[in-house]
């Protein structure tokens, strides 16, 4: 080689090297002039001192590193409020208390929200496992078995699985006839939720040319950030749920890139929900705030937060891309880490404390508890009074109310079906804890089954199985290292209840349980459908008494003579004596209590007196009805916040159905189908004959988003061939969506 060559190459190397210092230098440089900026901006009316790049003149005095300032400061002027927020986060209850919502700058609205900059930006990925479909030697060996080749759907049916080609088309015509009534308008000033949240049935439905010319429509919509005419607050579950997976599915179905561009720009957008110090995401977004330095709110629920989890993983696996997927595993780690943290183990309440944020007490500060742990951080309060926040790896339990509404069994919804999604136990990338999803989805069934589970009086041989809301009481024993939960049943009846069966049967079959969850599942809608029946297909939350012998049936005088004696006293504040019930548990994980940790769980006395509040002026005795709902069988309590359209009885017949093969989930629907067109076509008739649809006892005649994305999608699905969109082939979020199983993951 001559010299000049050699001499070319080592100018070449010493420029790299040059270059790679300067670009390294500037890094510092700027890095430590931020962090300058930042100590300036504490120290303004704050505790530490201002730094400045000027040398200290001789003689000058080094200032008092704990000097406290004489000049008090008023978080309540926005001003000053808004650039302390800058640094430091507001630690909130809920949306509905947000004092910051009454400081708002109405010019600021009007600003550009295009340009978005972290302050809590991610350092390190997590990303989903690859796995090679010709050699598995990239498989991590602590995962869970491979489960690209589960099979969830049952391979034989008891009437061959065929179409239904009658009940088809009084869906289809049910459909078609819901979606020119809600007249769907595509405008630029909003986002087209409700319309994206059915597209996929639309697809389904066969109706391709209007599917297409809709895309074609949604295409010309920007979706990297809202309209300004969108409300100043994002629900993030619902749009994650409904315009996120509406947009995954459609394109899963149709394979429409201009799909797939919306969708990755509508997460990009709620990606900036997730930009807090924990980075759980702020449910109620307040997108239009200056004052947008935010922990998540203490007041949030579990099951929302479930809601976002199979939309961003499904897309994370199609673009490849591992910042969707990060986002969700880390609500995913703090769901199972907060699994020991509850009263009853693995059975989350409805809220809880999503900020995982522990207040120092003043008694605390006062001992320089604050400058002890790098995991203390200086927050604002609702009271806008500065506030030192403890963070701990879990979420923090503040409610003791359990009620398996729709949002809280879309937890447990949840766990199998990412694994299926996945094909593999996500929960086992964890690597700080020992727990899985089966054990969590197991040990909360096993619960609900053991406490939620109750038997109704009623007035004829319905033989149901209900499933309760439930409150509790704990007390902590040190010295015995147990936790001693009292419990308190409501036997209330949720219709929502209704889509446990699903849950139990779609997880029996990914985690190969005994075969208990299906007859649990069986009895809960069994017990569902005989209620809608019984109600000519409506159905309500209902307040009940449990059996208190074999028969089950009303004794009507007995029933008057508790009410007029004034047994039925309802809740009060306390629980009161409680007998022991044969249940306990263990936990593994230590953190807020010892790895050892026993569980006691007792009931309160005559709990079955102190679910609803009854006295002598609510019944007639002349007529031994009920005073004010004389329609109402004695032994209901109450009927409330009634339903025709909701999805929450088919969803499960379906499962039931395509999981177990069994013909007679298909006849149920049927009936439920039948009721439910004999009811609109007799109480919502017009002029000439002509009907319209709307939810029971609604006051507008708008058709319910739910009633097309999902329960015309059910029965659709269950009357098609059992091999059109098999459950062997895609995952159906808890909104309705269908998911592709893939074939290989990330």
């Amino acid at each position: 080689m001559s010299l000049s060559k050699l001499l070319l190459g080592a100018i070449r190397k010493i420029r790299s090297v040059l270059l790679l210092c300067v670009t390294i230098s500037l890094l510092f440089y700027y890095t430590f002039k931020n962090e300058i900026d930042m100590l300036n901006s504490y120290a303004e009316n704050e505790y530490l001192p201002s730094i400045s790049n000027s040398p200290i003149e001789k003689n000058h005095e080094i200032p008092n590193l704990i000097h406290k300032p004489t000049k008090q400061i008023s978080l309540k002027d926005p001003v000053i409020l808004k650039e302390k927020n800058k640094y430091f986060p507001l630690l909130l209850t809920s949306a509905s208390n947000d004092p910051t919502s009454s400081l708002l700058d109405p010019t600021a609205i009007e600003k550009s929200h295009l340009s978005y900059s972290e302050k809590y930006p991610v350092l390190f990925e997590f990303s989903l496992p690859h796995f090679n479909t010709a050699d598995d030697s990239d498989h991590p060996a602590h995962l869970a078995s491979d489960l690209r080749h589960l099979s969830l759907q049952e391979a034989k049916f008891e009437d061959a699985g065929s179409l239904q080609g009658n009940n088809r088309l009084k869906i289809k015509d049910l459909f078609l006839k819901s979606w020119r009534q809600k007249d769907f308008q595509i405008s630029p000033d909003l986002w087209p939720i409700d319309l994206i949240d059915s597209l996929d049935t639309l697809y389904l439905m066969n109706e391709s040319q209007e599917f297409n010319d809709i895309v074609e429509r949604i295409s010309e919509i920007d979706f990297k950030i809202p309209p300004r005419n969108m409300p100043d607050i994002i629900d993030i579950p619902d749009i994650s749920a409904k315009l996120l997976g509406g947009l995954i599915s459609a394109y899963d179905l149709s394979t429409n890139p201009i799909l797939l561009t919306k969708a990755k720009n509508v997460a990009d957008f709620i990606l900036r929900s997730f930009d807090t110090p924990n980075r759980i995401p702020i449910l109620q977004y307040a997108w239009k705030s200056d004052y947008n330095n935010r922990f998540p709110y203490k007041e949030t629920s579990i099951g929302e937060l479930s809601r976002l989890v199979l939309p961003f993983v499904r897309l994370s696996q199609i673009t490849k891309q591992n910042r969707y997927f990060d986002a969700i595993f880390r609500i995913i780690t703090r769901i199972e880490r907060s699994a020991n943290q509850v009263p009853i183990y693995s059975l989350f309440p409805n809220i809880m404390d999503a900020s995982s944020c522990k207040v120092l007490t003043p008694e605390e500060v006062s001992t320089g508890d604050h400058q002890k742990n790098s995991a203390i951080m200086r927050s604002i309060d609702k009271d806008l009074k500065f506030v030192y926040c403890h963070q701990v790896e879990h979420f923090i339990t503040t409610s003791n109310k359990i009620e398996l509404d729709s949002k809280l069994i879309s937890l447990y919804d949840m766990l199998p079906k990412l694994n299926a999604l996945t094909n593999i136990d996500v929960h086992t990338l964890d690597s700080e804890t020992e727990i899985n999803s089966k054990k969590l989805y197991h040990d909360a069934m096993k619960h609900i089954s053991s406490l939620l589970k109750f038997n109704p009086v009623h007035g004829s041989a319905l033989n149901l199985t209900i499933l309760s809301g439930l409150e509790t009481s704990s007390i902590y024993s040190p010295t015995r290292n147990e936790l001693m939960v009292q419990l308190r049943r409501n036997f209330s009846f949720n219709p929502e209840s209704c889509n446990l069966a699903s849950t139990l049967v779609y997880g029996q079959n990914v985690y190969k349980l005994d075969t208990e969850n299906i007859k649990f599942a069986g009895e809960i809608i069994e017990s569902c459908f005989r209620l809608s029946q019984e109600f000519n297909g409506l159905l309500g939350k209902l307040s009940l008494d449990p059996c208190q012998d074999e028969s089950c049936q009303i004794d009507v005088q007995h029933k008057l003579n508790n009410i007029i004696s004034g047994k039925y006293i309802g809740f009060d504040e306390g629980f009161g004596e409680s007998k022991i019930i044969d249940l306990k548990g263990k936990t593994s994980e230590a953190n807020e209590f010892d790895e050892n940790l026993e569980r006691t769980f007792s009931t309160v006395n005559n709990e079955h007196f102190k679910n609803i509040k009854l006295s002598a002026s609510d019944i007639d005795l002349a007529s031994s009805k009920w005073a004010k709902q004389p329609e109402l069988p004695l032994w209901i309590n109450s009927f409330q916040d009634i339903s025709l359209l909701s999805p929450n009885i088919i969803k499960s017949m379906f499962y039931m159905y395509r999981l177990t093969g069994e013909s007679k989930w298909r006849k149920m629907g049927a009936t439920i189908l039948d009721l439910t067109l004999q009811h609109l076509q007799e109480n919502n008739n017009g002029a000439k004959g002509v009907w319209h649809i709307s939810e029971y006892n609604s006051s507008s005649d708008e058709v319910p988003t739910y009633w097309l994305s999902q329960t015309l999608k059910y029965f659709y699905l269950l009357f098609s061939d059992t091999d059109d969109y098999s459950l062997n082939s895609f995952v159906i979020t808890n909104s309705g969506h269908l998911m592709k199983r893939a074939d290989t993951v990330l």
